[in-house]
């Protein structure tokens, strides 16, 4: 008897080693899981292989490939604010959704220029400053709606496993860019970039949970006021007011 009721708690025990357990049975948890993990994965080859074009098919100097970096990174500076503030008033996946194809989009322009012999380095000033505009407003609208997508009760494990999957992806993703950029060329390495922006799209399609509206903004408060409320609450909150200026 003892023997058989040991076989049995075995064959239990095997049988729920493999089992999806807390948020991993949560499918549309899962898909917002993959469409994050693949959005961080194209940033980084984003990051790696747009300075290669430069530097490699276009012969950009050292000023050039650092102008290419800041165009990618001033988006966050000029419109963070601002992109906050509107995204606060709206639902969030549609803007999810919009701004993995609009990426997807902006980046296919690049190999398709090379294909023309039309690559310059104006087009990818152009191509990294907008990718950065949408990038910000993916970053604010994610942050926003994974509450509503899991319940504020399984926020700390929704986040541990998405931040899990981003330092992988940091870790992968320039690795990854330059296999691609060895095996495609920087220009068309860039094609694997936009895929993953497409396939991000149609995960955060596929999520079934119903959103819920915004809650209207008070009468009267224009976006501009709504930011203002808000840096006066962050001056007024020390942990707050520390964290732009932690390391990253």
């Amino acid at each position: 008897m003892i023997s058989n009721r040991r076989r049995g708690r075995g064959r239990f025990g095997r049988r729920n080693m493999f089992s999806p357990t807390g948020l991993w049975k949560n499918a549309d948890f899962v898909r917002f899981w993959l469409a994050d993990t693949l959005s961080w994965v194209g940033s980084q080859i984003n990051v790696l292989t747009l300075p290669l074009i430069a530097a490699l098919t276009l012969d950009a100097s050292a000023f050039q490939v650092g102008a290419l970096a800041a165009a990618g990174q001033a988006p966050l500076f000029l419109i963070g604010l601002f992109a906050g503030a509107w995204v606060e008033r709206r639902t969030r996946r549609p803007i999810l959704i919009t701004a993995d194809l609009a990426r997807a989009v902006l980046l296919l322009a690049i190999p398709i220029a090379a294909v023309f012999d039309a690559l310059s380095m104006p087009l990818l000033y152009a191509v990294a400053f907008s990718v950065g505009i949408f990038s910000v407003f993916f970053d604010v609208s994610y942050l926003s709606y994974l509450p509503a997508l899991v319940g504020r009760d399984r926020l700390v494990e929704a986040n541990s496993k998405l931040e899990a999957s981003a330092s992988g992806a940091q870790v992968a993703g320039p690795f990854l860019g330059g296999v691609l950029v060895g095996v495609l060329t920087a220009p068309f390495a860039i094609l694997v970039d936009a895929i993953s922006y497409l396939a991000s799209a149609l995960l955060l399609r596929r999520i079934e949970s119903e959103e819920a509206e915004p809650a209207p903004a008070a009468p009267h408060e224009t976006i501009w006021r709504q930011i203002g409320n808000g840096l006066k609450y962050v001056g007024r909150e020390p942990t707050l007011r520390a964290l732009p200026a932690a390391p990253p």
